[in-house]
Parts: C-alpha cells; structure tokens; sequence
C-alpha cells in the first residue's frame, strides 16, 4: 500500500510525503495476544527538514523526492518507486 499526504500546517512548515507500507506483520499484542498491523519501511518527502526529523522521532528512514502536483507524473513516480520495491521484495525472498 502506498499513501499520499499533504502536510499544510506543520511546525516545519508545508510539505508532502509518500509513505510505503509493503504488508502486514504478526506480533504479540496486549496479554500475549496475536496482533496483525502493517509496517511503514520508507517515507518519501518533498522538504528537507523532514528528512531528519522522521528518523530522530519517528526511525522511520526518510528520503527526499520531488513531488508534484501534476497527476500523471506523480503517477509515473509512483510507478517507478513501486516497481522498484516490488523487485527488491522478490530479491530479498528468494536470497539465502
């Protein structure tokens, strides 16, 4: 799954982030329960001073990438960065 959000209120200031969220995992919740939730591995951001800030508060690593406002490129990022870690997932499980 992949989310899109515009930040217009921040304490540092405006700002965009495409954050990917690859699946799902199984931990152990409250009283030894089984808890399913999804994980966060990259966060992509359109301003610099949030590129710090999501490792230090939230160790989330963080990237910086132009986004835009237009529909099709933004797509077309999108598309790109997906196909990208799509690959490396296939990579990683099929590694020793």
């Amino acid at each position: 799954m992949a989310q899109i959000l515009r930040y217009s209120d921040t304490p540092v200031g405006k700002y965009d982030e495409l954050a990917i969220l690859p699946g799902s995992w199984t931990g152990v919740g409250p009283e030894g329960s089984q808890k399913n939730d999804m994980s966060i591995t990259g966060i992509w951001v359109s301003q610099e001073t949030t590129l710090m800030n999501g490792r230090r508060n939230w160790n989330i690593p963080k990237f910086a990438l132009a986004l835009t406002k237009s529909y099709a490129k933004l797509t077309s990022t999108l598309t790109g960065i997906l196909h990208a870690l799509s690959g490396l997932a296939r990579f990683l499980h099929h590694s020793p």
